[in-house]
C-alpha cells in the first residue's frame, strides 16, 4: 500500500493598510469629533473601489439626541471632499404639504422647473408667494 502523500496547505497573506491621506483625513476627523465634543467613539475612515469614502462610527443615541447623529454626519461631510447630495438646508424652517393636483398640471410644473433647473417645490413655493402675496 503506498502512502499518499500530504499537500502542503497554500497560504497567502494579504496586508490590508489604510492609504496615507486616508489616515491623515480620520486624524483631522476624529480631532474635529473631539473639538465638538461629540459623544461616540472616533470614526474609522474607509475607501470603496469606485473612489467615495464611506465612515464607521459607534454612537449611541437616545431619543431627542438625534441632533448629535446629524451633527456628527455633517462634520464627517464637511472634511471629505465629495458632492454633496439631497437637499440644501433653508434658512427659513419649511415644513412637508401635500396637495391634491391634477396629473396634467403636475407633469407641467415638473417639466418646467426642468427648464429652469430647480425643484418642483421651489417652483410651486414661488407660484405661491405670487398668489398669496409675499
Amino acid at each position: 500500500m503506498k502512502k499518499k502523500k500530504k499537500k502542503k496547505p497554500s497560504v497567502q497573506f494579504l496586508e490590508l493598510s489604510k492609504p496615507p491621506e486616508v489616515l491623515e483625513l480620520e486624524k483631522k476627523i476624529n480631532a474635529a469629533i473631539r473639538k465638538a465634543k461629540l459623544t461616540g467613539g472616533e470614526i474609522r475612515l474607509f475607501r470603496h473601489d469606485d473612489g467615495t469614502y464611506g465612515f464607521q462610527a459607534e454612537l449611541s443615541a437616545s431619543p431627542g439626541k438625534k441632533k448629535d447623529l446629524d451633527l456628527l454626519y455633517e462634520l464627517v461631510m464637511t472634511h471629505l471632499s465629495m458632492t454633496k447630495r439631497g437637499r440644501k438646508r433653508s434658512v427659513v424652517r419649511k415644513i412637508q404639504a401635500k396637495y391634491l393636483l391634477p396629473e396634467d398640471l403636475h407633469q407641467r410644473i415638473k417639466k418646467r422647473a426642468e427648464e429652469e433647473e430647480i425643484s418642483a417645490s421651489e417652483l410651486v413655493e414661488r407660484c405661491l408667494k405670487k398668489a398669496v402675496g409675499e
